[in-house]
């Protein structure tokens, strides 16, 4: 989950992601994506979890596992909910601990789509697609089991849906070009052991180009790549189904 590099993209290649997330967005008009969690759409609400400085005692929270897991849990039965959501965008103060400080910039600011839950929630793939890559990283604060899908629904318009933070047996049997169809049950959510020690969610990410990562893509940018990061990715609730979706 490390930027490899300050300028990411190319002027050729900013060009050519502009045209592509117009035929995306074109495509997305028609498109019927099955949802990821299957019981996403029965809960009448959605907690949307707070990341961000304005969370009491936030420093003690997010930058500790057992603190976080236990706040998360915590916000969720108060709110009498299954799942709760983390949006695209948001500059989470998490991501500066110590554990993700290196030099450069701070990678703060969230380009994925979380889904917080029990572990062994079911993940389901949203459309057809095939294994483009799978991994698992066991350092702390990585995303643990990891699978990638590439997606091909035009001639001329190929993406990419990660998810991180999975079980570890998530990978099992898996093979690179394999075909999974819409509605596959594709992974489970890990539990610290397997997900990077994080409290159990998804980490979902729609991504336009892939460059040369495989098993791995970052989730977070700094506010140096982040105009960068956001040609690359796309907000990903757009493939979540759901009524309720903040």
């Amino acid at each position: 989950m490390v930027d490899k590099k300050q300028e990411l993209l190319s002027p050729k290649q900013r060009v050519y992601l502009s045209e592509k997330r117009k035929v995306f967005y074109q495509w997305l008009k028609t498109a019927s994506p099955r949802p990821i969690i299957s019981d996403l759409e029965n809960n009448t609400t959605l907690l949307r979890l707070d990341h961000d400085h304005s969370v009491p005692d936030f420093g003690n929270i997010f930058r500790q596992p057992a603190p976080l897991e236990n706040y998360v849990n915590q916000q969720i039965a108060a709110a009498k909910v299954k799942y709760a959501v983390g949006g695209f965008k948001e500059k989470r103060s998490v991501y500066q601990a110590e554990q993700y400080l290196a030099s450069g910039p701070i990678r703060d600011i969230h380009l994925g789509y979380d889904i917080w839950g029990p572990v062994e929630t079911g993940i389901y793939t949203p459309l057809e697609a095939r294994i483009h890559s799978f991994a698992y990283d066991p350092a702390e604060g990585s995303y643990g089991a990891t699978i990638i899908l590439e997606h091909s629904p035009l001639p001329d318009l190929t993406f990419y849906t990660l998810y991180g933070h999975l079980s570890r047996a998530s990978l099992t049997g898996l093979k690179k070009g394999q075909t999974v169809p819409a509605g596959h049950a594709l992974a489970k959510f890990g539990d610290r052991e397997d997900n990077g020690n994080w409290p159990p969610h998804l980490h979902f990410q729609l991504v336009l180009d892939m460059l040369e990562y495989r098993g791995d893509f970052p989730g977070v940018f700094s506010e140096v790549t982040l105009e960068d990061g956001l040609l690359l990715c796309i907000d990903p609730a757009v493939l979540v189904r759901t009524a309720t979706m903040p």
